[in-house]
C-alpha cells in the first residue's frame, strides 16, 4: 500500500479510497461522503434517529468508518487485523487519540477468531471485508452471533462474481492487487448462503448500480450525468450524418440497438468484481 501511495498513476485511486496518508482528511471526505450519507439513510430506517448504537464495525481499516460513526456519539467497537500504523489498528489509534473518542474500542483480531464474550451489539457493520474472508460461512456465524436480535448485519461494497473466470478477470484488473495480493470475492448465492446460514434474514440485496454506497467515489448523479453526456453526443454524431433527421430520439434509439451502445457500460455483467452491499436483521 505504501508503494501503491507513491505511485503517480495510483495517486488518485488511493485519495478516493480514503487511503492517502493524511488521516484526518480521510475521515472528514469518508464522512461528508455520498456513500456515508446513504449508510446513514439506512440505519435511521431501521433504528430510528437520534438513537446511540453499540456497534461492532468488522475489518475497520483505517478507521474512517468506527472513526465517524464515533464522531457520531455512537459506542463502536473496531475489529482490525492488521496493526499497521498506515492502514491498520495503528492508524484508528491514531485517530482515536486525536478526537479523544473513549467511546471507541479497538481489537486486533480476524472475523473468524473474533470472542467478546457475552457483549451484544444493534449494529454488525462490515465495509469491504466480507469478500476478504477465508472462511466466508466462518465469518459471517462467528461475527453475526455478537448482534442482538432485531439487530442488523450491514455489509457494504462486496465484489461480486458470477463464476471462475470472471473472478480471474476482476482480480487481474484490479489495480491494487498487483501490490499485496489480497482480495478476492464471491458470488451472490455464496453471500446470501453464508449469510441465511448463520441466522440472518436478507432485508435486500443491493446491487451496483442501484446505491452511491456501491458507486462510491461516483454517486448517482454522475451516472445520470455521464449517461445525459453520452446520449447527446451520439445525437451530435447522427446530426452529422443525417441532419435534423439525426437529432430525433427514435433514430438515435436506432442507432443504440442495432450499431453501437455506449451505454454498455451500465450494465454490471461487463464490469469486473461489481460491488453489492446486503441488509440482513437477527431473528
Amino acid at each position: 500500500m505504501l508503494f501503491a501511495r507513491g505511485s503517480g498513476d495510483l495517486s488518485r485511486l488511493i485519495e478516493s479510497a480514503y487511503l492517502s496518508d493524511d488521516l484526518i482528511s480521510n475521515i472528514s471526505r469518508y464522512g461528508n461522503s455520498a456513500e456515508c450519507r446513504e449508510i446513514n439513510k439506512h440505519l435511521t430506517n431501521h433504528f430510528g434517529s437520534d438513537q446511540k448504537l453499540k456497534i461492532l464495525d468488522i475489518g475497520a481499516g483505517n478507521g474512517i468508518t468506527s472513526v465517524n460513526f464515533s464522531l457520531a456519539g455512537h459506542s463502536v467497537l473496531a475489529l482490525e487485523p492488521d496493526e499497521s500504523n498506515h492502514v491498520g489498528a495503528g492508524a484508528i489509534q491514531h485517530l482515536k487519540d486525536s478526537f479523544s473518542l473513549d467511546n471507541l474500542e479497538i481489537v486486533s483480531a480476524f472475523a473468524e477468531d473474533l470472542d467478546v464474550g457475552e457483549q451484544k451489539f444493534d449494529l454488525v457493520f462490515v465495509r469491504q471485508a466480507m469478500h476478504h474472508a477465508n472462511n466466508l460461512e466462518s465469518f459471517v456465524k462467528n461475527t453475526s452471533r455478537f448482534l442482538r436480535a432485531g439487530g442488523l448485519y450491514f455489509t457494504v461494497r462486496d465484489h461480486v462474481i458470477f463464476d471462475q473466470k470472471d473472478k480471474d478477470l476482476f482480480l487481474k484488473s484490479h489495480p491494487l492487487h498487483k501490490f499485496y495480493g489480497g482480495e478476492n470475492a464471491y458470488t451472490s448465492d455464496e453471500y446470501r448462503t453464508a449469510l441465511q446460514n448463520a441466522g440472518l434474514q436478507i432485508a435486500s440485496e443491493i446491487r451496483y448500480f442501484e446505491s452511491p454506497i456501491n458507486l462510491a467515489p461516483l454517486d448517482l448523479k454522475d451516472i445520470e450525468d455521464r449517461v445525459a453526456e453520452e446520449l447527446d453526443n451520439i445525437k451530435q454524431k447522427l446530426k452529422l450524418k443525417l441532419g435534423s433527421f439525426g437529432g430525433l430520439d427514435f433514430v438515435s434509439w436506432l442507432y443504440r440497438k442495432f450499431k453501437n451502445d455506449p451505454m454498455d457500460w451500465l450494465d454490471e455483467r461487463k464490469m469486473p468484481g461489481r460491488m453489492y452491499s446486503y441488509l440482513s436483521v437477527k431473528s
